[in-house]
């Protein structure tokens, strides 16, 4: 990538007059071996001072889905007097604050879009946040970072490594996949922390069985048909509900979390109506589901560029949510809903996973600034290319700017933000490649760069509906939705500039509301 650069940047001179070109030339050398000692990321624990300073204990929990690997974490949290809770999703945050709030537990809940905050002066035992927003200043006594192979995750996989390298707790409690044991055990020598491991069986039997009677008429209740686009998910809940006499909730990755609780709750009652689950992949993690078989509806998927098979850390971990330690369904089956798709099931099922060999990291703000003023003739977007070619990293560390965030650099450059709002800005939840959301994040920004007060009234109203909605109406609704999500993200982080978060929270409740409606329809 080095030598890359170089080219890059003398093609790019090759038609400036010589003399200019030996003085651009030399100044571009000299400006890359000073940024290559200034961006040197071998050690990044360095970066989180308290931590360095605790003496920590890792306490690894490893097993398939359904082991109870997180359930013996979250106990020891419970009996600890400060401590964290860091998932991966906002649904699994709020489960958390839910249980412990249930059990008379003083918590907090924060995730980059809720704040559910006890402010009676009283101290609060434990924070459930997503793993975004872990604090690294306040020593506690224990915490738990949930599916820690997560750290190999090219998008958000930063956010685990700074997780495991920064929290500030005497007991780091990791649950995830036995393939992260390796890594963690291998940085648990580099950090001189003692590190423990427990590995765990599954607690209910899990078979993988050949559908006795494929296709829609051997569905039955207890069933979990997993598709892999919205349109798939509909067609068969469609189907099911027109050939058969049983009724279908759903669950995929656009729906809101809250909307997700309330499917998963309608399929776990067995008095609601609601008899068979339709899911995409979001199935995997994040919620509690009695499912007595995962059917696969295919075991190919779209992956944003091509077709391919489904990866086999994806299949294990949809198959093992079938049964469930303690309810009706203690023993589980996967399967496919043709039969032609079985032998590929049962070759995932076979292999071996590897182990995770690469943890993320990001450096923080602080640092991408210094870059943007060392090379300040640079777009922001070439700054972070330039800065992920030039950093070095240590064996087993891995950097590099994602997609999406680079695609918004370049969106923000032409605007006129301080650089640590633009910082903050390359964070914000929203997908790039859906035009309209990076319309309206585009909009925010520009004006936030112009000094004006971004009311939530100026970008969006709350739809009215004559009638219930409709299915139909679920993409609108959807998107209504993640824009005001968008807007309580910018609002936590900016609350002058973005006034309107309480008005925001009431549309995004209505929202899910008719996102209900539809649903039922």
């Amino acid at each position: 990538m080095y030598n890359r650069l170089l080219k890059y940047y003398f093609a790019y001179l090759q038609d400036t007059p010589s003399k200019v070109f030996c003085q651009r030339r030399n100044m571009f050398l000299y400006l890359l071996n000073h940024a290559k000692k200034q961006f040197n990321f071998t050690s990044p624990q360095d970066w989180f001072n308290p931590a360095r300073r605790m003496k920590r204990k890792l306490i690894v929990h490893v097993g398939p889905t359904n082991s109870g690997k997180t359930y013996r974490a979250l106990e020891r949290l419970k009996t600890s007097q400060s401590g964290i809770y860091c998932g991966p999703l906002r649904l699994l945050a709020l489960e958390v604050w839910k249980k412990f709030s249930d059990q008379g537990i003083r918590c907090n809940l924060v995730t980059g879009e809720e704040r559910k905050l006890i402010e009676d002066g009283k101290p609060v035992q434990i924070t459930s946040c997503t793993v975004e927003m872990a604090n690294f200043n306040t020593p506690i006594d224990v915490a738990v970072i949930d599916e820690i192979q997560m750290i190999s995750d090219h998008q958000r996989g930063f956010a685990w490594t700074r997780a495991l390298l920064g929290i500030p707790a005497k007991e780091i409690h990791l649950c995830g996949e036995s393939r992260a044991m390796s890594l963690i055990k291998w940085i648990g020598e580099r950090l001189c922390e003692e590190v423990e491991v427990n590995t765990y069986d599954r607690l209910s039997p899990l078979s993988i069985r050949q559908n006795p009677k494929p296709g829609v008429k051997g569905i039955k209740a207890g069933d979990c048909i997993v598709a892999f686009s919205r349109n798939n998910i509909f067609s068969y809940k469609n189907l099911i509900e027109s050939k058969t006499k049983l009724k279908c909730a759903v669950i995929y990755g656009n729906l809101p979390p809250e909307n997700r609780a309330i499917q998963a709750s309608l399929f776990n009652d067995k008095s609601s109506g609601y008899d068979v689950l339709v899911a995409s992949d979001a199935v995997g993690m994040g919620l509690n589901l009695n499912i007595q078989r995962m059917i696969f509806s295919k075991m190919m998927k779209f992956n944003g560029t091509s077709t391919q098979r489904i990866p086999t850390s994806l299949i294990k971990q949809i198959a093992g949510r079938a049964g469930r330690f303690g309810t009706q369904y203690a023993s589980g089956v996967a399967t496919t809903f043709y039969n032609s798709d079985f032998h590929i099931l049962i070759e995932e099922m076979e292999k071996t996973i590897p182990d995770i060999t690469t943890a993320w990291i990001q450096p923080d703000a602080s640092l991408i600034e210094r870059a943007t003023y060392l090379f300040p003739t640079l777009k922001l977007d070439q700054v972070l290319i330039m800065l992920g070619a030039l950093a070095v990293t240590g064996p087993k560390f891995s950097f590099e700017f994602d997609y999406n965030q680079l695609q918004i650099a370049k969106m923000l450059s032409p605007l006129k933000l301080p650089v640590d709002v633009t910082m903050t800005l390359l964070f914000a939840p929203f997908n790039v490649r859906d035009e309209e959301e990076k319309a309206f994040a585009y909009m925010f920004a520009r004006d936030h760069a112009t000094k004006q007060l971004c009311k939530l009234t100026d970008y969006i109203e709350l739809p009215e509906f004559s009638k219930a909605p409709k299915p139909k109406d679920l993409d609108y609704l959807e998107q209504i939705h993640r824009i005001a999500s968008l807007y309580i993200w910018l609002s936590f982080r900016f609350a002058l500039v973005y006034p309107d978060c309480k008005l925001a929270l009431e549309y995004r409740h209505i929202i899910q509301k008719h996102l209900q409606l539809a649903l039922s329809n």
